[in-house]
């Protein structure tokens, strides 16, 4: 059953959040919505990659192995990173 929590609310968002707070610490005013575009934030591509890396850390899943380019918006990444986690917690 999906998790009908209001994005701003999820934990999974707020932990993606943090991890872009901590690799890009002037993003920490930014206003997320789940249409903000990656590419609309100015980040370089190694610091999407630093990102990706810390959230892989965090929810203990493997983005880098599905792509990078499978999420284009902040509501992408957290349902991947939802879908994974839920993947992960199935087969452990």
């Amino acid at each position: 059953m999906p998790d009908s929590t209001p994005f701003a609310d999820s934990p999974v968002w707020g932990g993606i959040k943090d991890c872009i707070v901590k690799v890009v610490p002037s993003l920490r005013e930014t206003e997320f919505t789940p249409d903000t575009r990656f590419d609309r934030l100015g980040l370089a591509s190694i610091q999407v990659i630093t990102i990706t890396f810390e959230i892989e850390e965090l929810f203990g899943v493997g983005i880098v192995d599905e792509g990078l380019d499978v999420f284009e918006t902040c509501g992408e990444l957290e349902v991947l990173v939802r879908r994974l986690a839920a993947a992960r917690e199935v087969t452990a």
